[in-house]
């Protein structure tokens, strides 16, 4: 099965905004779906040009599994076909949440994510980014 959040995506950085900082000045999304089993990676340059990498692996069915360093969990759950949520846990609290959202023509998609701190503040990131396999 295809989903319109999968394949190859590149930053828009106009229409990406940052509560802290300034938003990226480039970036590469790639997903896949094998069956319930998701592929991310992502790859960006800072504003200031340092570049930056990272890739994880999922499964699809919400539940939570070690994931990355010691202590930390993840739990994916695809919705609507459109829709792909993660969060991640760091000894048993949530610290990220992230919800993409891929167009229905899966022209564009929407990611929004949120990262909680240990004071209870979270942060924001809004990036969009257009399909490169079209």
């Amino acid at each position: 099965m295809s989903y319109p959040f999968e394949g190859n995506w590149t930053l828009i950085p106009e229409l990406s905004h940052c509560d802290e900082g300034a938003p990226p000045a480039s970036g590469h999304y790639s997903i896949s779906v094998e069956g319930k089993e998701l592929t991310l990676l992502i790859d960006w340059e800072d504003a200031d040009g340092t570049p930056h990498h990272v890739e994880f692996t999922g499964i699809a069915d919400g539940a939570i599994r070690e994931a990355g360093e010691v202590g930390m969990k993840a739990s994916f759950h695809i919705h609507d076909d459109c829709q792909l949520i993660s969060r991640a846990y760091n000894s048993g609290l949530e610290v990220s949440y992230a919800h993409r959202r891929a167009s229905r023509d899966g022209a564009i998609l929407n990611v929004l994510q949120f990262h909680k701190r240990p004071d209870g503040t979270r942060s924001m990131r809004l990036q969009t980014y257009r399909r490169d396999d079209i």
